[in-house]
């Protein structure tokens, strides 16, 4: 009885390991770029590691769509939206950049332009 309660608490754990350590919200290559799925990932903290979402530090539209918006960031060292993003997803949130031809990264950049005015 007690090996049996070890052996199932050890595949619980490896499990949870697995679970756990997998992209809470990933497309895959059947789903299209949409706005509602950009949405779903900027306010997703599992896009990084410490916790923090892209609308942790950009949660008014307002500024979101000013950030959409612009031709260059970080002072020329990202020249698209999808840069810009895997700069925000590798330093402040700590996690892996996108590919940048991703249908998350071109979610998050659809979601991010939808809210230009």
């Amino acid at each position: 009885m007690k090996s049996a309660l070890l052996v199932c608490t050890g595949i619980l754990a490896v499990t949870a390991f697995f679970v756990l350590n997998q992209p809470a919200l990933s497309a895959d290559k059947s789903t299209k770029p949409s706005v509602e799925l950009g949405k779903k990932l900027f306010n997703d903290p599992s896009l990084g590691t410490n916790g923090k979402s892209c609308a942790t530090c950009h949660a008014s539209d307002d500024n979101i769509a000013k950030l959409a918006n612009k031709k260059v960031w970080f002072g020329g060292g990202a020249k698209t939206l999808e840069q810009a993003i895997n700069f925000c997803i590798n330093g402040p949130l700590a996690g892996k950049p996108l590919p940048e031809d991703s249908v998350e990264a071109k979610s998050i950049a659809m979601y991010m332009k939808s809210l230009i005015n």
